[in-house]
């Protein structure tokens, strides 16, 4: 599709719909994802209650246990279809594995991809697709499955992978990617349809694949990758020389503290067993409608997340974020505490009130930044390592703290499963105010070079850059004026060559 684009329209560099339009379809992969993670709210208490074959489920006669409930709520995965059909448990299990390895993919790649093909100005918002996606995934998840069928939930949620397949396949692949690849002519194509930049001579075009060469040239240089080392030996041999001074080594760190930190906070918990959550608190409304205003305030926090990222910075809104992770969840507890030793008919209100303002907090900031910051300091040539091995860190803990929800509040209770999140994201502020730096309107160069060198560093080269250059430009004006005034002076009376010829 993008060799088609080339030359149908141009227009100066204003237009950004291609760039938004590919990031969206990217992003249906992610949606997908997040059907699944949102699958076992309403599915789970459904397959916990009794239900005849005949009824056109397929479900079970015999009850799932909390323990078996837990495992389909960790495994997450996108065996929608195969869920609809399957009525024995293992199986559920392997279809839960199955779509989590497709979900696992979605969610390295696209923030990669999306990451990739924006330009400065939209990378802030096109970087929160991902989150957008995935909680607009859980929200379908909890309404399809509060109002539909068991059978036709899982057959509707097959729609959005399929769309994405049929959508997705005519995208260009990004100019950096192709860059690595060594093919300039197809990167140029895929950038100036991005750029909606026609086929015409552009500056602006030619000047950012300049730059894109430059950085995946110092990429590939710095991490000697043109080599083809085999990955292990990379590894072995990358251990012994391995600083906290390296571009790379500081990535890793931020990344991985943030996605781990990020699932710490205990927000998986919360929206995987929603419906169970408002069901122990003893909540006047529907578990199953309080799911979906959760759900629907996610969608909305993200949103706002995305009009506002490049105007705030990304620093002050992962502070908000993890301060509210600290302190909601600390909230609930206390709340399940008061409930656990006196009467709180009159106050079953306040779990949803508190839920929904940790949702909406907690999307705006922690929910969408970490894959953000993850595509933004990432090396070029270690992009793919470092964001498969943090998401991988991060699905990792999906599983632990989802698999042990149930079974820490069997054996803590739900003040103290709570508590023990807050304190996590306590730890996650601590985190964030030291290490994590700020990205705002920053390039890529840019972003490697504050890695490197540190913040007051990569400052100074740009005070020292705009002082030399200022320097530089105020003296050759200086002696411009200085050279004309001795002309006049050296001529003064003389006849010049022009009066001469007159």
């Amino acid at each position: 599709m993008a060799d088609k684009a080339v030359g149908e329209k141009w227009q100066p560099l204003n237009g950004v719909w291609p760039q938004h339009m590919a990031a969206i379809l990217a992003t249906l992969c992610s949606m997908s994802g997040g059907i699944v993670m949102g699958w076992s709210t309403p599915a789970v208490p459904y397959l916990q209650e009794l239900h005849p074959l005949n009824d056109g489920t397929n479900a079970t006669t015999i009850p799932i246990t909390d323990e078996e409930g837990s495992w389909l709520g960790s495994l997450s995965a996108a065996g929608a279809l195969l869920g609809a059909i399957l009525y024995w448990i293992p199986l559920l299990y392997l279809a839960r594995v199955i779509s989590g390895i497709g979900v696992g993919g979605a969610t390295t790649i696209t923030p990669v991809y999306n990451e990739e093909i924006s330009e400065l100005r939209t990378r802030g918002k096109i970087g929160i697709y991902n989150e957008i996606m995935l909680c607009n995934g859980v929200l379908f998840a909890f309404y399809v499955g509060a109002y539909a069928s068991y059978l036709c939930f899982h057959i509707v949620s097959c729609s959005v992978p399929v769309f994405f397949f049929c959508a997705f396949v005519w995208m260009p692949e990004s100019p950096i990617y192709l860059l690595m690849k060594e093919r300039t002519e197809d990167a140029e194509k895929s950038l100036r349809w991005l750029r909606e930049a026609g086929d015409k001579p552009d500056k602006r075009i030619t000047e950012e694949l300049e730059k894109m060469k430059l950085f995946v040239e110092h990429s590939l240089n710095d991490s000697g990758a043109k080599q083809k080392v085999p990955l292990l030996k990379t590894i072995r041999s990358a251990l012994p020389n391995l600083s906290y001074s390296s571009p790379l080594t500081k990535a890793s760190v931020i990344v991985f503290g943030l996605q781990i930190l990020q699932q710490l906070s205990g927000s998986n918990a919360v929206l995987y067993y929603t419906v169970t959550l408002f069901k122990d608190a003893g909540s006047s409304l529907s578990p199953y409608d309080s799911s979906i205003i959760v759900g629907a305030i996610q969608v909305f926090s993200a949103c706002v997340s995305s009009r506002i990222v490049d105007l705030t910075g990304r620093r002050p809104l992962l502070l908000i974020s993890e301060g509210s992770a600290t302190l909601f969840p600390a909230l609930l507890g206390l709340y399940f505490y008061w409930k656990e030793s006196g009467d709180v008919s009159g106050f079953t209100w306040i779990p949803l009130v508190i839920v929904n303002l940790f949702i909406l907090t907690f999307e705006v900031g922690f929910g969408p930044l970490p894959s953000l910051l993850m595509a933004e300091l990432s090396p070029a040539e270690s992009k793919g390592f470092i964001t498969g091995l943090g998401l991988c860190s991060n699905w990792i803990l999906v599983f632990i703290i989802t698999k042990t929800y149930t079974n820490m509040v069997a054996g803590i209770g739900l003040p103290m499963t709570y508590g023990l999140y807050a304190i996590f994201s306590g730890i996650g502020m601590v985190f964030i105010y030291f290490l994590v730096p700020e990205t705002k309107g920053k390039t890529r160069e840019e972003i490697q070079h504050e890695l490197k060198f540190g913040k007051s560093k990569h400052d100074n080269k740009i005070k020292n850059e705009r002082s030399s250059y200022t320097h530089t430009t105020s003296a050759l004006a200086n002696y411009a004026t200085e050279a004309g005034n001795s002309f006049v002076e050296l001529n003064a009376g003389k006849p010049t060559l022009f009066s001469t010829a007159i």
